[in-house]
């Protein structure tokens, strides 16, 4: 299975054995916490290159998979990524499939550099925009 990031004017595709290389190997560090009905992902920035991001999209893509219960809510703090890449965007575009694809919702945390891309791109409202981090972080149980 290939893994495909696009925004409005990129667009690249990870083959499944590169994405599942990747994904051993993320460059820079992430959090995952993992509630009955949400996951919670807070990479630690400044920013999200395409290991990183095939890294995120495989993790979350094989616990909703392997979830018994059905996430209800995918959280996403990405306050700490600075630097609102197209890779970061494809990244969250991904995620925002894989959420819709069961049923869950995803709520976003992000600085206001990365706030402006989204409304530039006519995304912010695709995602329920959360003041800050701690907010999503007290949704996990």
């Amino acid at each position: 299975m290939n893994t495909t990031f696009e925004d409005r004017s990129h667009r690249f595709t990870l083959d499944a054995d590169l994405s599942s290389r990747l994904a051993e190997t993320p460059t820079h560090e992430t959090e995952f916490r993992f509630g009955p009905e949400v996951i919670l992902i807070r990479p630690h920035g400044p920013s999200i290159d395409s290991r990183d991001a095939a890294a995120i999209v495989g993790l979350v893509r094989e616990e909703l998979e392997d979830r018994r219960r059905p996430v209800r809510k995918l959280l996403l703090d990405l306050e700490a990524v600075v630097s609102p890449s197209s890779i970061a965007i494809g990244m969250l575009l991904e995620l925002d499939r894989l959420a819709r694809g069961v049923g869950a919702t995803v709520e976003l945390a992000v600085d206001s550099r990365f706030r402006e891309v989204l409304q530039m791109l006519r995304l912010d409202s695709r995602y329920t925009m959360v003041r800050n981090g701690r907010r999503l972080a007290n949704l996990v149980r």
